[in-house]
């Protein structure tokens, strides 16, 4: 958990810093794009977990449908054994596996989403990375000029000082990607 903060901290600290309109946009780009992959993503879960936990509704929903001359076995949404008779406490016992699947689909769903933010944020700081290196100095010094060299300078020592944090925040990521599975 203290690595996630430290990751928001880094994030609300990126966005605060980076004020100039064409690298802004950059970051919204990729944080929009974060955005667009966490809804697909959650909308996807959501859609697999109506169908897992509906499934064991099918046996009671055919002997609607189409009964039979006896009832179909009911199924269980996960498999347990309890010291009393599970098919007579069948709908209290769907409820719980209902909540709890819920709950875990809810954490995975949180925590995956969170990453692929944090990957998304990661590649739009590589991207302005790019983009400041492909711009030209923002001074327009001729190279005649004593000042031109000490301006390429620092601008290539900002860049570099840039890329770093941006590779540490990259290793954070991972960090928390290898030590959370």
């Amino acid at each position: 958990m203290a690595y996630m903060k430290v990751l928001l901290d880094s994030i609300r600290k990126n966005w605060i810093k980076i004020v100039d309109k064409t690298e802004r946009a950059i970051l919204i780009q990729y944080s929009e794009k974060g955005f667009i992959i966490s809804v697909g993503y959650m909308t996807y879960i959501s859609l697999a977990l109506i169908v897992y936990i509906s499934t064991p509704l099918m046996p009671t929903l055919l002997d609607l449908v189409i009964p039979l001359n006896e009832s179909r076995p009911k199924m269980h949404l996960l498999k347990g054994e309890f010291w009393f008779d599970g098919d007579e406490h069948y709908w209290q016992i769907f409820q719980i596996d209902s909540i709890s699947c819920i709950m875990a689909s809810t954490v995975v769903m949180t925590v995956d989403s969170f990453y692929a933010n944090c990957t998304e944020h990661c590649l739009g700081l590589f991207a302005i990375v790019k983009y400041r290196l492909s711009i030209p100095n923002k001074e327009n010094l001729k190279k005649t000029d004593p000042r031109y060299e000490d301006v390429s300078y620092k601008w290539l020592v900002e860049n570099i000082r840039i890329h770093s944090a941006v590779l540490e925040f990259s290793s954070m990521l991972n960090y928390q990607i290898v030590h959370t599975t």
